[in-house]
């Protein structure tokens, strides 16, 4: 594997540095937020309001950060630089985070309190509901919103959960910050097979990695999408080096973090030629269903059942909200017609998929994620990560702009 991100391409009128100050300046930027968010009164939640001075310091840094992304990805299709410098700034930015408090989410202490339903309490985590354990230590520390909804996490979280429950006992900020090591560690597993799998490692390494929206939900927040791609990224690198039955295994276990995934495994089977064989994916997939009845009868399929009822939910983040209040007609109206829109796009790109044989998982990705109702920031990483393997300019825009969308929800102006 080559060491640049220069194959096959023309030689660059810019230095090879360019790329690289702009990836030192999110760096830079990232280190400002994480030292701005220790002045603010509660990180926990969107946006964080910096005291004092340091509330402009965390605008700029946050609107900095994001133009040299922009420029960065702009500039490494064309230019010649160096994979080794590109993979230390993705680590920098991707854990500097790790130095800030828990921030803008509560959802590690939502994974927490399902772990101990069911480690601790040992009731089903797929139908109890952490209101069923008000006594509980984590149930406290759980999000308003949050302590009478069912899982929509798979069995695989639910493992995790159980074991992180186990680890970290009644600590709450052991809770948060194993989360959040997990998370980060997640990225850099996604980083590094980015490399070895990106048609232009540079460039797949810095459209994830550099990526501090990324940063800030994961290393910061601890959210367990990161472990999803991760997983299933590790299947892609395993079925390329010819370890069908461990990738089977690996991308069955991202498929059962969440249920989303499974959009995408219809393209992958028409793309020619096939990233992965098709049978080692069905016996994982069948001996995951025997384990998940064995452990939890049928509770474990409510995990399938609740993504309705999470699909007729709208946050202030979505598309169609901003719809609602910018152009007029009813939330729910304008998140209907949405996903209809990216049913008809899916459709289009599965027929191109069909006909070509060339797949765009990656802008389907992005265009699932813009089309979502309930539009969490931290579900970037699903484009991010998928676009960072393919070749595709329309990708790589989607992601930019979606980082920008997204980046309103952690700051106020």
């Amino acid at each position: 594997m080559m060491s640049t991100s220069s194959a096959g391409r023309s030689p660059s009128r810019f230095p090879s540095r360019v790329p690289l100050l702009a990836g030192a300046g999110i760096v830079a930027a990232t280190a400002v937020v994480v030292a701005a968010v220790h002045h603010a009164p509660s990180t926990d939640g969107s946006p964080i309001v910096p005291t004092g001075g340091w509330l402009n310091a965390y605008r700029a840094a946050l609107i900095l950060g994001l133009a040299l992304y922009a420029a960065a990805v702009m500039l490494l299709r064309r230019h010649t630089v160096a994979l080794a410098a590109v993979l230390a700034i993705a680590a920098a930015v991707q854990l500097l985070p790790l130095a800030a408090p828990l921030l803008l989410s509560r959802d590690a202490y939502y994974y927490w309190s399902k772990g101990r339903v069911e480690a601790v309490h040992g009731a089903d985590p797929f139908v109890t509901k952490p209101s069923a354990f008000p006594g509980d230590v984590a149930y406290p520390r759980v999000a308003q919103d949050w302590r009478d909804r069912p899982s929509y996490y798979g069995p695989t979280m639910a493992g995790v959960s159980d074991v992180h429950a186990l680890l970290v006992g009644r600590s709450a900020h052991a809770a948060e910050y194993g989360y959040r090591l997990l998370a980060a560690a997640s990225m850099l597993a996604i980083v590094g097979i980015v490399a070895a799998l990106a048609p232009i490692p540079a460039l797949g390494v810095a459209l994830v990695g550099w990526n501090p929206l990324l940063a800030l939900h994961f290393a910061g927040g601890g959210h367990n999408d990161a472990l999803m791609m991760a997983l299933y990224l590790g299947a892609l690198l395993l079925a390329a080096r010819s370890r069908p039955r461990l990738a089977g295994a690996l991308g069955v276990l991202a498929v059962a973090s969440k249920w989303i995934l499974a959009v995408f495994f219809p393209l992958e089977l028409l793309r020619r030629p096939r990233r992965f064989r098709v049978a080692p994916w069905l016996v994982a997939g069948a001996l995951l269903c025997a384990a998940s009845f064995a452990a939890w009868g049928v509770g474990w399929l409510h995990s399938i059942s609740a993504l309705r009822s999470q699909a007729e939910m709208v946050s202030s983040n979505s598309f169609a909200w901003w719809l609602s209040d910018h152009v007029g007609g009813g939330r729910f109206a304008w998140a209907r017609g949405l996903r209809y829109a990216f049913a008809v796009v899916y459709a289009g790109l599965v027929l191109l998929g069909w006909r070509t044989g060339r797949v765009r998982i990656g802008l389907t990705a992005g265009l699932l994620v813009a089309a979502t109702p309930f539009l969490a920031p931290w579900y970037l990483v699903w484009p991010a990560a998928l676009s960072a393997i393919e070749e595709d300019g329309a990708a790589r825009l989607v992601v930019v702009a979606l980082t920008a969308w997204l980046l309103r929800d952690a700051v106020a102006f």
